[in-house]
């Protein structure tokens, strides 16, 4: 029985993993027809090469701005449709650039997350915290984005003959309902869930509901100038039998772990990330690196055993520092590193400048402060063992 249960759950999770290799290929098939279609168009015209060299680089061109539109308009669908559902502003990014609402002040910052092309987060109503709307919230990038490719798709119709635009126009309504469809079908991309997923979990758990809540409200608290540790407790405890395989409610464990490091508890913050790693599956893998990131980090500052430190230094870890590399804890993590592990004063200096330059367009200064404390906590722990 117990081995029936577990090749079911592996063939689920071949499954899962396959879904988006396989949409990826349907989508990138109806995209490569277009395109073959329309690059067929310039070479039945008896242009130069330098003239069908330029098309095609015209028709990038078009489908680059046509991404960053659709992206731009799916993060305001997710905004106008979490104003509808009475959520209140938190923070809008697109690619690297980042606006944020603090102490009732917009200003520009500069923050990018591995795995999206932008995000909108906002701050969900207060009161019941189970039964708040999500499902508007959740799909309304989507929903943006079909709009969005109607809307091209008629001005391809009443303008099918202009040189370029026409182009531009059928590409942005392809792009549309590309970004609804990988968006809207429940789908786990890059390590990361999308909106399909995240109401499909949400619908189906009450537990996810309050983790999905709590997580909203205390990033909208961090905008707002409020550091993890400040926060209740309770906030970051999870049930008893919670199921850490749901990756809503397991990204509480992962908050748990920054508080405890906020708070400079290291020993529970290894505790958290120990029985997170062992006992979550469905935590996204950003969340998986970011617990094994500070595992290491408590590790360097703690015993400093080698055998473990390379045990958590893998392969990946290191794509996922780089990937990283201007995150305020991955620079902590690096000077850490280079201070306890190479004894290399020089490279972790350099860490303290890319710390300074990091921290300028930084968009939450609570956590500037909090990971300025930890580093002058690592400084002194070092300096001091080395006297």
């Amino acid at each position: 029985m117990v081995k029936t249960e577990k090749k079911i759950k592996s063939v689920k999770k071949l499954i899962t993993q396959m879904m988006p290799i396989i949409f990826f290929m349907i989508i990138g098939g109806f995209c490569g027809y277009l395109g073959g279609d329309y690059i067929g168009q310039l070479f039945a015209n008896n242009e130069s090469i330098a003239i069908r060299v330029l098309k095609i680089g015209m028709g990038l061109i078009a489908l680059y701005i046509a991404i960053f539109i659709q992206i731009i308009i799916h993060e305001g669908g997710h905004l106008i449709c979490g104003k509808m559902s009475g959520y209140s502003f938190a923070s809008f990014r697109i690619g690297s650039v980042m606006i944020i609402k603090d102490r009732e002040k917009v200003k520009f910052k500069k923050f990018k997350l591995p795995g999206t092309g932008g995000q909108c987060l906002m701050i969900p109503p207060r009161g019941e915290i189970y039964d708040f709307p999500f499902v508007l919230y959740n799909l309304g990038g989507s929903l943006a984005n079909l709009v969005a490719s109607g809307l091209f798709g008629v001005l391809y119709l009443i303008f099918p003959d202009i040189p370029y635009l026409s182009v531009f126009f059928a590409i942005s309504a392809v792009i549309g309902v590309v970004f609804a469809l990988i968006n809207g079908i429940p789908l786990r991309l890059s390590g990361v869930d999308n909106d399909g997923h995240n109401i499909m979990v949400l619908s189906k758990n009450r537990e996810a509901r309050k983790a999905f809540w709590r997580q909203l409200y205390i990033n909208g608290l961090i905008t707002k100038g409020t550091r993890l540790k400040d926060m209740p407790e309770e906030w970051f405890s999870l049930p008893e039998n919670a199921n850490l395989n749901n990756g809503i409610i397991s990204s509480m464990g992962v908050f748990a772990c920054s508080r405890a490091i906020d708070e400079m508890d290291f020993q529970k913050a290894r505790e958290i990330g120990n029985t997170m790693l062992e006992n979550s599956d469905g935590l996204m893998g950003i969340h998986r690196n970011l617990l094994c990131c500070e595992l290491l980090f408590c590790e360097m500052i703690g015993e400093n055993r080698k055998e473990e430190v390379d045990r958590l230094y893998t392969k990946e870890l290191k794509k996922f520092i780089k990937v990283t590399a201007a995150y305020l804890s991955t620079i902590r993590l690096m000077y850490t590193y280079y201070l306890f592990i190479e004894q290399d004063e020089e490279k972790a200096e350099k860490q303290l400048v890319a710390f300074e330059k990091a921290s300028r367009f930084y968009p939450h200064e609570c956590e500037v402060k909090g990971e300025r404390e930890l580093l002058s906590y690592v400084q002194k722990k070092y300096y001091y063992l080395e006297s």
